[in-house]
């Protein structure tokens, strides 16, 4: 249903769905730890929270090029 190529469609949405579900779990993790401030205590949900703009943020770069390329 897009109008370019496929592969690189699902590429990025791969990218931006494994982003948003780093940080769903750091999100979980960071309140089943009790964690006060992932910040300072750089705890394994501040990690993962991190992991999540590597991900979510060139599949939504991919998306957004393409997409103002089409135009």
């Amino acid at each position: 249903m897009v109008s370019f190529d496929s592969g690189l469609a699902v590429t990025a949405a791969s990218l931006v769905i494994a982003g948003s579900l780093a940080e769903a779990l750091g999100g979980t993790l960071n309140w089943l730890q009790g964690t006060g401030d992932q910040f300072e205590e750089r705890s394994l949900d501040f990690r993962v929270n991190a992991l999540s703009g590597l991900l979510a943020i060139p599949g939504a770069l991919i998306i957004t090029v393409v997409v103002l390329n089409r135009l």
